[in-house]
């Protein structure tokens, strides 16, 4: 493979952004290169298959220098937002300190996965110094372990031709949402404390996304069996409000499941949402694209149909930002919910309603 190219083969994400050329990698463009790329890939995997789950520490080779982080910013934060570690914040960490992460437990491993996610830590040295260890979540965009390529498009119409996104443009879309939703870190998104490229043990290198650990509980792990109308009705309210002020900081996140939502009972922040690398930029014609998902979410949860039409309705009637969505879907198709209505059971698996969503199967009810 001869040629090297920024990532901006990502149709959906063509914008710029601070230290673009952090994230140049190698790209296939002719069908000989793109079937070299699956070959090494093929690899990669198989050298790391005895090494999966097992966990390891390894330096940061490259790192991208974006110093607007606002985990960098000096200075007490308000108790509105979760305390950063002072490793981050020290001068040396975007300069020459040299940083080393520990994969300690694995929270998603495992092949066929668009990224392996650990608990771990974070180290720093500098000079003769060195620094209490900052708990963080690493996410590894592994392209080994990535699903097949062949699944997304047609073995003869190449990479470019279908959905599936490396290591290096997952990272960047990442790298790029999050710099959109700055004010948003700390909150109800994670703070960024950047992105990196290491060498895995076997000799891989891979992106890596590394990020503060939020205390709480995955969506889908998480039993909302003794939650009262009132606890769903709160819950809607800040997930609504959450992902409404996502798309005002011009970011859709385009998978909203259970898994990729931490919820943290009696916290001032109860919802926090994570995974952004298949984030698309927002335009004002994308916002009913929340309403589905949101819906799912909420009836997976637990919370009754009868009850979420209720939420809702309500939200309109009293104006709220976030009820702009459910106005504009409204208007394009005045009968959606009862569309809607008929589809969900209480089997409905996240991932399954999530099938129905992708491929808008819910067209406009007219008279």
């Amino acid at each position: 493979m001869n040629s090297t190219h920024p990532t901006v083969h990502d149709r959906f994400l063509t914008s710029l952004f601070p230290n673009e050329n952090f994230f140049l990698a190698l790209y296939p463009e002719t069908q000989e290169e793109y079937l070299g790329f699956c070959e090494l890939r093929e690899k990669d995997a198989t050298a790391w298959r005895p090494y999966v789950g097992t966990p390891f520490s390894v330096g940061v080779v490259k790192q991208w220098r974006s110093f607007d982080l606002p985990c960098l910013t000096p200075g007490p934060l308000s108790d509105k937002y979760r305390p950063i570690p002072a490793l981050v914040q020290h001068e040396a960490f975007l300069r020459e300190g040299k940083i080393t992460l520990a994969m300690v437990y694995p929270l998603q491993i495992g092949t066929r996965k668009w990224s392996q996610v650990w608990r771990g830590s974070m180290k720093m040295s500098y000079a003769d110094d060195s620094f209490e260890a900052a708990p963080v979540v690493i996410k590894i965009f592994q392209q080994s372990l990535f699903p097949d390529p062949f699944e997304h498009h047609s073995e003869a119409g190449g990479i470019d031709c279908g959905g599936w996104l490396t290591g290096a443009q997952q990272a960047r879309r990442e790298a790029w949402a999050f710099s959109r939703m700055k004010v948003l870190q700390g909150r109800q998104i994670p703070w960024s404390y950047g992105i990196f490229q290491i060498i895995l043990p076997r000799g891989e290198l891979a992106f890596v996304h590394v990020m503060e650990f939020v205390e709480g509980s995955s969506g889908k792990e998480l039993k909302f069996g003794d939650a009262s109308a009132t606890d769903f009705w709160d819950l809607a309210e800040v997930l609504a409000s959450d992902f409404y002020n996502m798309t005002q900081c011009g970011v859709l996140h385009d998978d909203i499941t259970l898994s990729n939502l931490i919820i943290r009972p009696g916290d001032t922040q109860p919802v926090v949402f994570i995974d952004f690398a298949f984030a698309q930029p927002f335009t004002e014609a994308d916002l009913d694209r929340g309403v589905f998902p949101i819906v799912y979410a909420l009836r997976d949860m637990g919370m009754e149909l009868d009850a979420i039409e209720a939420w809702f309705k309500d939200g309109i009637n009293r104006g709220v930002p976030w009820s702009r969505m459910f106005v504009y879907q409204s208007e394009k198709s005045p009968r959606w919910f009862k569309a809607l209505t008929g589809m969900i059971t209480p089997d409905h698996a996240a991932e399954e309603v999530l099938k129905i969503f992708d491929r808008y199967l819910l067209p406009a009810v007219t008279e």
